[in-house]
């Protein structure tokens, strides 16, 4: 114990320090130009391209904003510059004379006003003037400023650049965050910070989110955010409703993926198709068009690999997409729908442990691997969202919001049992509605949103057998209030949310069912951001949540013989300091301290048995309708860490990023089955059509161990994985192309992460070649 806070303490001191000491080496010797892109009604405008031209040299550079409509241009030589931006459905933008100082950052932000209005177009700076409204989107997923500093926002070229196989190789980049494979039926499990955190694709929440992100194709994303602090309450709940049990570090809900899709703003049609190892390839075609207000992209995908030999991972995905919008003056909309058809194998694991062994069929013995009685499954899903946003006046504007999705999971089974069936299927649904009220220097938010969701409790298919089933619904409401002070500088926010859960369980064994309601969920958070200069920013927040227990929730741990008094009530203290120092364009750290604390953490077990006399369960009913939780009771837990990185431009066409992570928790068994350090580097080279990309992602060592039991399988994780693609941009026919030759985990790290019955391995090293074109 006195090791783990030592530790913490030198890690925020050597951190502060380094934070503090960096102005020091400022040595810049060119500018940077920024700004962002808003239309007439300040919404912000994602995806434009922007050029800038030095008007004595004639050299032309080129940008292309982000999700929060932010362009960027690094490493500008001192001087004069005209500025041009085209978008569809407005006007052309020319500015003749924008000057760029030798160092430190010029801003330049962009109006653009709608094509066929008589007014001229006008150009004028935003970023700190008091009387200019916040951050609007046509997404309900609007972020207070105070964490939209704090972000990591990966751009479609971002993506592109890391060339993954998926989007959980994306995640798996981000300092704190883990990624968990197993070869069943949830593909993957996945923390932030030590606990869990929700996915949201196009405003559709995603519980069930690890079944999607290992198959939702990577060249749909227009963009992908990362909310590392859940204090935002206008997102969504910091606790997870469909379980009152948080993790053994006591944190429940850590972060929000954000997740848009692309949609056109111009007519265009392309391909991409690609080959490689372990008889892996794919296959991408899209076509989408705008026209006047109206806009769509349909998009349809199909993947497959066969794995490595003898471990049973092949798999292959059908998908369609389509991304339709409207916007008028007053009125935006956009829907989306997307359906996945496929199927995928029960990966074996190696066998670590003799005595896991025994439960193989066939046996197998230690190096040997695990075969399961289940061969594959398949799974389907489907995805609904429409978002409307209305506004009625310059104060006031109202966002409707409704997701759908469904998840289906059949396992086939070797062999299938006569009449057996295994239901894993999940459904979830969303309707979230709520007006901002804007005025001088502060914005008012308030709302409600209901979720439903219907899914299995937890276990694992089995052999002719019913799993346990949840159906749980959500009742939320929130306030969110916004303030600028000191012309911008500093923007303080506050906000409150109440959740009330409604549960519903059945039980195949004891053919039982409740209907309970769990009493509400309180949440309080306060944020503050100050930018000290356009170099150096820090922000503060701070968050309170109590979780109460429903009222006829009790819970037994694995040493009862029967149920005891009602689950304690939970409270989490959060709070949060980050800073980001833009030294020069070749070298901008940024640093994030985080602390939490949990009263009557809890968590979850599976040695209990039930009246019935059925051994690990997590959860059932008795005659009473009384809900019974296995737990394990944690007590006081306090969970600590840190997320830092930097990144820049070498020199020339070289860039590069870097970010370390700690985490560890005061909770023994919780700390050692957890990886405590992380870290991504990547470096970068584009000119004249030629590019190359490397990325390295480190994660430490943790132990697998059964829950609750002390027993440890052995040391997992503790790996190091190498990732590089290169290629050439060039012209057919006057239509664009892309030759790209990739790597992955080009050190054939074998490396598990897992550990049930078997150590579920990596396929290791995967290489293939890969052609996109863009037909108009």
């Amino acid at each position: 114990m006195k090791c783990f806070w030592r530790n913490v303490f030198r890690m925020k001191v050597a951190l502060l320090a380094a934070a503090l000491l960096t102005p020091v080496f400022a040595l810049a010797q060119h500018g940077q130009l920024t700004g962002e892109v808003r239309d007439p009604h300040q919404a912000v405008v994602a995806g434009i391209t922007v050029k800038v031209k030095n008007t004595a040299t004639g050299k032309v550079k080129t940008s292309h904003g982000n999700a929060a409509g932010k362009f960027v241009f690094n490493d500008l030589a001192a001087g004069d510059y005209s500025l041009a931006v085209d978008a569809a459905g407005f006007k052309p933008v020319r500015i003749d004379r924008v000057t760029v100082a030798e160092t430190g950052e010029t801003t330049q932000n962009i109006v653009l006003e709608l094509a066929g209005t008589k007014s001229s177009v006008t150009v004028r700076a935003l970023s700190l003037n008091p009387d200019v409204k916040s951050q609007e989107q046509t997404s309900l997923l609007e972020i207070p400023a105070g964490i939209a500093n704090d972000n990591i926002v990966f751009t479609a070229k971002d993506i592109e650049a890391l060339h993954p196989s998926s989007l959980l190789d994306v995640l798996q980049t981000v300092p704190g965050v883990e990624i968990t494979a197993q070869g069943r039926q949830h593909m993957d499990f996945m923390t932030m910070r030590g606990g869990s955190f929700q996915v949201i694709i196009d405003g559709v929440y995603l519980s069930q989110a690890d079944r999607i992100l290992g198959t939702v194709p990577v060249e749909l994303v227009e963009s992908m955010t990362i909310v590392r602090d859940s204090t935002a309450l206008t997102i969504g709940p910091l606790v997870a409703y469909h379980s009152i049990s948080s993790s053994g570090t006591g944190v429940s809900n850590q972060g929000f993926v954000i997740i848009r899709t692309k949609r056109s703003a111009a007519t265009e049609a392309g391909f991409a198709s690609s080959g490689g190892s372990y008889g892996t390839a794919m296959g991408h075609a899209y076509v989408g068009s705008k026209s006047g207000k109206w806009d769509y992209r349909g998009a349809y995908t199909y993947s497959t690999t066969a794995g490595r030999d003898r471990w049973n991972m092949a798999a292959r995905n059908g998908s369609a997409m389509f991304h339709g919008g409207y916007a008028s003056g007053n009125l935006t909309m956009d829907f989306v729908y997307y359906g996945l058809r496929g199927m995928r194998q029960f990966e074996y694991g190696e066998v670590l442990l003799a005595s896991t062994g025994t439960s193989c069929t066939p046996k197998a013995a230690v190096g040997g691997l695990c075969a399961t009685t289940m061969n594959m499954y398949k799974g389907d899903g489907d995805l609904f969202a429409l978002n409307v946003a209305k506004r009625w006046n310059d104060s006031n504007r109202t966002t409707l919001q409704y997701g759908f999705d469904r998840s289906i999971i059949n396992a086939g089974m070797l062999p299938v049992a006569t009449g057996s069936s295994n239901e894993q299927d999940s459904t979830e649904g969303s309707v979230v509605l709520k007006h901002t009220y804007m005025f001088k220097k502060n914005e008012l938010t308030g709302g409600g949103q209901f979720m439903k969701y219907i899914a299995p409790l937890g276990s694992a298919p089995t052999n002719g057998k019913v799993a346990n089933r949840l159906d749980d619904a959500m009742y939320s409401w929130f306030v969110q209030d916004e303030y600028r002070f000191l012309g911008g500088k500093l923007v303080l926010d506050g906000s409150i949310r109440g959740d009330k859960l409604h549960s519903s369980n059945y039980n195949s064994t004891i053919k039982a069912s409740s209907d309970v309601w769990g009493s509400t969920f309180k949440t309080i958070a306060f944020g503050a951001t100050y930018k000290f200069n356009p170099r150096v920013t820090t922000s503060a927040r701070y968050g309170l949540v109590t979780t109460p227990a429903a009222s006829n929730d009790v819970y037994q741990t694995s040493s009862m013989t029967a149920p005891s008094t009602n689950l304690p009530n939970q409270t989490q203290n959060r709070g949060e300091l980050t800073t980001e120092v833009k030294v020069n364009p070749h070298f901008v750290p940024n640093v994030a301290l985080y602390l939490y604390s949990t009263q009557n953490a809890t968590a979850s077990a599976s040695t209990c048995t039930n009246p019935s006399g059925v051994k690990n369960q997590s959860s059932w009913l008795n005659s009473n309708g009384n809900e019974i939780d296995c737990v394990s009771l944690a007590g006081t837990v306090t969970t600590a860490g840190t997320e830092t990185g930097f990144s820049g431009r070498l020199v020339g066409p070289f860039k590069y990023k870097a970010g370390y992570g700690y985490i560890g928790t005061d909770n023994r068994a919780t700390n050692k089955t957890m990886s405590h350090n992380f870290v991504d580097a990547s470096l970068g080279f584009a000119d004249r059509g030629y590019f190359a990309n490397f990325n390295m992602v480190y994660v430490g060592p943790k132990w697998s161990a059964s829950s609750p039991s002390t027993t440890y399988y052995g040391l997992l994780a503790n790996y190091t994985r190498l990732d590089l693609n290169g290629g050439y941009n060039f012209h057919v026919a006057e239509r664009p192309m892309t030759f790209t030759v990739f790597g992955r985990n080009l050190n054939n790290n074998l490396y598990a992460t897992r550990y049930v019955t078997g150590a579920y391995r990596d396929p290791g090293r995967v290489w293939g070649v890969e052609l996109a074109a863009k037909v108009f």
